[in-house]
This record gives structure tokens, C-alpha cells and sequence, in this order.
């Protein structure tokens, strides 16, 4: 059996899109601009063509990509479905058009030109489960804290408003 993997590293050129299937399957889905080198101007210098992909996302990862991402985001899309759609407008002109569509089973924030801030969203269950699960944790130094307290938000994300 043939496969395609596609990796496409862009900007979202709007915010995401998002419903469910009548099937009850969330989805979601945006426009991705991704600039690609071109031939050399006249000049010598480099230059860029902006290629338009739409990308469609389906599930928990839906789910995700509309609750954390907005337009101008740089996200690396990895996709295993690929579609162009062909067709022509009902204009006098009869214009054609063409849409490469992706299907994707992963979208990632691109940190090649800019750091990035995460936060993991909380935990559900209750604050006494949290530290028990903390306290096996190997990563937690094996010091756990008995505070009920709400934790600060650290500097770093307080200017976040997302």
C-alpha cells in the first residue's frame, strides 16, 4: 500500500474554523500560508512564493487546534491525505480555481523563528488525586506540597491572554 506524508511549516491565515461531523466527530480547519523559495531574481537575491494550503483537522486534535490557536500563528502541519479541488467560479468570467487541501494527524507550533510560550491546561479530578499522582512523579524532586492553595501564575504567562 502507497502512502503520502506531507510536512508544511506556515502561517494560519485566519483563525480556526470549527463544527462537528453529522456523525459527532469534532473538526476543525484553517488556512495555512507557507512562503517557498523560488528561483533566484535578476538579481541574485532569493525569493519567495506564498503557496495557499487548507488544512482540516478531525477529533481531540480539532479540539485543540481551535481552543490554542489564533491567526499569524506558525504551526508545522504533518499530513497523510492530500486533495486539489478543482473548479470554476460562476462569474461571467468562469474563472478557474485550485485548493490543495491537507488532512492533518498533527499540528505542532514552529519555533524556528520565535521562542514560544507553553502552559499545559490543568488536570480534572480533584487537588488531593493531583498530589498524589505528583508525589510518583519522577520529575517532581519527590517533594510535594500538602497546600490546597491555588498555584500563582508564573511571570512569564501573565501577559498571555489566550
Amino acid at each position: 500500500m502507497d502512502n503520502i506524508n506531507l510536512t508544511v511549516t506556515g502561517r494560519l491565515g485566519d483563525a480556526p474554523s470549527q463544527g462537528v461531523t453529522k456523525n459527532g466527530k469534532a473538526w476543525a480547519s484553517f488556512s495555512l500560508a507557507a512562503d517557498v523559495p523560488s528561483r533566484a531574481g535578476a538579481g541574485g537575491e532569493r525569493e519567495f512564493e506564498t503557496r495557499w494550503y487548507k488544512v482540516w483537522i478531525y477529533g481531540v486534535l480539532a479540539e485543540n487546534v481551535a481552543a490554542s490557536l489564533v491567526k499569524g500563528d506558525r504551526v508545522t502541519v504533518r499530513a497523510d491525505d492530500v486533495t486539489c479541488r478543482l473548479w470554476v467560479d460562476d462569474s461571467p468570467e468562469r474563472k478557474p480555481h485550485a485548493q490543495v487541501e491537507l488532512k492533518a494527524y498533527d499540528v505542532a507550533a514552529s519555533m524556528r523563528f520565535e521562542t514560544l510560550v507553553t502552559a499545559k491546561a490543568a488536570r480534572g479530578g480533584t487537588a488531593q488525586a493531583d498530589r498524589a499522582q505528583a508525589g510518583t512523579d519522577p520529575w517532581a524532586g519527590g517533594q510535594v506540597s500538602d497546600t490546597t492553595e491555588a498555584r500563582e501564575v508564573p511571570e512569564v504567562l501573565a501577559g498571555v491572554t489566550r
